[in-house]
């Protein structure tokens, strides 16, 4: 019974030394509880650093990578255009004829305590979604 146990426990333990906490997971479709915590951060002009420059409306969602930490890092690729402030970044937010371009959207949400942050928003090159 004990040997049992101890290789019991030395398995677990094995298991939790290989895992890799924290880390990322791997790309995704965008579901429903990662648009609202996006819109949530990037539709509100206190939720953005201020050498954070960009507004972003999402034309649309590529893909995105989540980790949990004290509340969910979004990674977000998106096609979308730039924007004059983050009221028109919002859901309901129209790109109309202007150019778009493909931008990595990082966002910190916590939603039980209402906190919502836009880490960082830069350009990159065009990607497709491998889903």
């Amino acid at each position: 019974m004990l040997l049992r146990t101890t290789l019991a426990l030395l398995l677990c333990v094995a298991s939790l030394a290989h895992a890799q906490v924290g880390a990322p997971g791997p790309k995704k479709r965008v579901g429903r509880t990662a648009r609202h915590d996006y819109y949530h951060a990037v539709s509100n002009d206190k939720n953005y650093d201020e050498d954070n420059k960009l507004r972003i409306c999402a034309d649309a969602f590529l893909d995105v990578t989540s980790q949990v930490v004290a509340g969910t890092k979004y990674t977000f690729h998106v096609n979308g255009c730039v924007v004059n402030s983050a009221e028109n970044a919002g859901e309901d937010c129209d790109c109309g004829d202007k150019t778009l371009d493909t931008y990595e959207v990082v966002v910190f949400a916590q939603s039980w305590t209402h906190t919502y942050e836009v880490s960082s928003i830069a350009k990159v090159s065009a990607i497709k979604a491998d889903l």
